[in-house]
């Protein structure tokens, strides 16, 4: 395989692109719905064979052990990580678009995930995991002003009850030309978010930091938040290749830079 692998992508900057793509392609994605259930049939062969993008080489993926198989969350890669589906195609993304390099000064936001062990090894220059906190009535995140080219999130934001006031922290730690990187669960149907908050207890009449469960229902005005907390060019970026194992429907992983 190539060092500079392309991400198997489509753009979107905004809900009306999305829908387009979606009605001119219905088609394509019917296809690919009706291949993806037959991967998952009785007797359907639990290991496929394929590549590893961010491993550049040849691989075999799993189901990870789930039964019947799930080639979408489960599709393990048999590389030293034994990343799955979702994870190999963020990293993929970061490095194919340039927001990952040796030299990247990544914060990593929220609890760990799959990403954190790849993102921090052999890197010169440390990864910080960070999660919001409240201080003096503020939410912050203690990191450095511009101290970071890359931030990445892995399904975290929509546990962030002051969600706006995190897009903000984030901004404020990526140094100019930085870029934020993130997944969460998206309601690609959705045109703004949804935010159940009425049954969050309150400290001293505000929000907590972070919230179990999911509080937030994300819709395509998250891209209209990051433009409102400082980023530019937000976008969604849709994938699928089965020969890199990036199976699923809108499958979306998003992006803004500083």
């Amino acid at each position: 395989m190539s060092a500079h692998v392309g991400f198997p992508g489509v753009d979107f900057i905004s809900q009306t692109e999305f829908d387009a793509f979606c009605g001119a392609q219905q088609s394509q994605l019917d296809a690919r719905f009706a291949y993806e259930q037959r991967l998952t049939a009785p007797g359907t062969p639990l290991h496929r064979d394929g590549s590893c993008a961010p491993c550049l080489r040849t691989a075999q993926f799993s189901t990870g052990g789930n039964v019947p198989a799930d080639w979408r969350d489960g599709q393990v890669c048999d590389c030293d990580d034994r990343l799955g589906n979702r994870a190999r195609a963020m990293l993929h993304f970061m490095e194919a678009s340039g927001a990952l390099d040796a030299w990247s000064r990544v914060l990593l936001l929220g609890p760990p995930s799959p990403l954190d062990a790849r993102l921090a090894r052999g890197r010169p220059v440390p990864v910080r995991l960070q999660r919001l906190v409240q201080d003096d009535g503020l939410y912050r995140l203690e990191a450095p002003d511009s101290g970071f080219t890359l931030a990445v999130s892995w399904d975290y934001l929509h546990h962030v009850p002051p969600l706006q006031a995190a897009l903000g922290e984030i901004r404020r730690t990526l140094a100019p030309g930085g870029r934020f990187v993130f997944t969460l669960p998206f309601h690609y149907r959705a045109s703004h978010t949804v935010s159940h908050l009425g049954h969050i207890p309150r400290r001293g009449g505000r929000l907590p930091a972070e919230f179990r469960g999911e509080i937030h229902d994300i819709g395509w005005d998250i891209l209209a938040m990051l433009a409102a907390a400082g980023f530019t060019d937000s976008r969604a970026h849709h994938y699928w290749s089965d020969e890199l194992g990036y199976l699923g429907a809108f499958n979306l992983v998003f992006s803004a830079s500083c």
